[in-house]
């Protein structure tokens, strides 16, 4: 009987080990072969971890640069994204978002067991107004400018970096958010207007020398087969004719305005005061005259005045 009853404990025991193990083995089992569940899907991962580049790639259809989609996530979302809201739809599920910009519903698909995401939140036909022929440049990116208006058909909502450029003007450059009206009027670089204001005075000299002189000299500023540079000569021509002594001796002048007129052409208006003195066998007579004209001056290695018209 005694030994009976050690034979029962030690059987007990004996199952109670086995039962311990079974238990373990099981357990260690579940460990290894099921995961525990992710509450966040790829896409939320990555929206959550600000993983630019996953996104981008996870985007269908996708029409635009990384660079401005960069753009778009640091203007619209903050340093902490929150998933407010998630819903499954019949080809994947929707997720409200917040963002800088007021809540975000992101559409996301599912097609053969990978998400997708279905970005559709651009501005369409966003248009600039700018000068003619200059170059447009919006995240990177360059527009063509036939009319002095540039159109982006579709971009993401954001602000970008504009960049407009145009021979003889400062470069202008500001973030302007997308959809926003902007009408961009370049100014003249400083340099050009230098070079102008050079040209004309060295024409309004070369004038000066012809009449007192009756004989042209060598000229940067104008193109020899011009109808300027033979007005020039055939004002010397007539002067040989004349029974009288005639000078005019430039005073002063100035600039008045000074604007870009279309692409490489700049017009400047200036005041000019000439000293006209007329000599005759019996008299003479000096009288002030002031005049008003408006020179085109066409830039290049050496500036040009290609057109002069008389304002008053």
């Amino acid at each position: 009987m005694h030994t009976r009853g050690l034979y029962d404990l030690e059987r007990q025991y004996l199952f109670k080990r086995f039962i311990f193990i079974l238990v373990f083995i099981i357990i260690f089992a579940l460990f290894l072969f099921i995961k525990p569940k992710n509450d966040y899907t790829a896409f939320e991962k990555s929206l959550k971890e600000k993983d630019y580049k996953a996104l981008y790639n996870m985007i269908i259809n996708k029409d635009f640069t990384y660079q401005v989609f960069e753009e778009y996530i640091k203007y619209n979302f903050g340093d902490e994204i929150n998933i407010k809201e998630k819903q499954k739809t019949e080809d994947g599920y929707v997720l409200k978002v917040n963002s800088k910009t007021g809540d975000k519903i992101l559409k996301i698909k599912k097609e053969k067991n990978k998400l997708y995401w279905d970005f559709n939140d651009y501005v369409y036909n966003w248009t600039l107004q700018v000068p003619l022929y200059s170059s447009v440049e919006v995240c990177g990116q360059i527009y063509e400018n036939k009319n002095g208006f540039v159109t982006i058909e579709k971009i993401p909502f954001a602000s970008y970096n504009v960049k407009i450029k145009l021979k003889g003007c400062k470069d202008y450059e500001n973030r302007i958010l997308a959809g926003q009206k902007l009408e961009v009027k370049l100014e003249l670089a400083k340099d050009v207007i230098d070079k102008c204001k050079e040209a004309i005075y060295n024409f309004l000299k070369f004038k000066e020398n012809a009449i007192e002189n009756k004989k042209i000299t060598e000229v940067q500023c104008l193109y020899t087969d011009s109808g300027l540079y033979k007005e020039v000569l055939n004002e010397i021509e007539w002067l040989k004719t004349v029974d009288y002594r005639y000078y005019k001796k430039l005073i002063d002048w100035k600039v008045v305005s000074a604007k870009l007129k279309h692409s490489g052409v700049i017009e400047i208006d200036v005041k000019e005061d000439w000293e006209v003195k007329i000599i005759t066998d019996e008299n003479e007579s000096t009288n002030i005259n002031t005049q008003y004209n408006r020179y085109y001056v066409e830039m290049g290695e050496n500036y040009k005045i290609v057109q002069i018209n008389t304002i008053k």
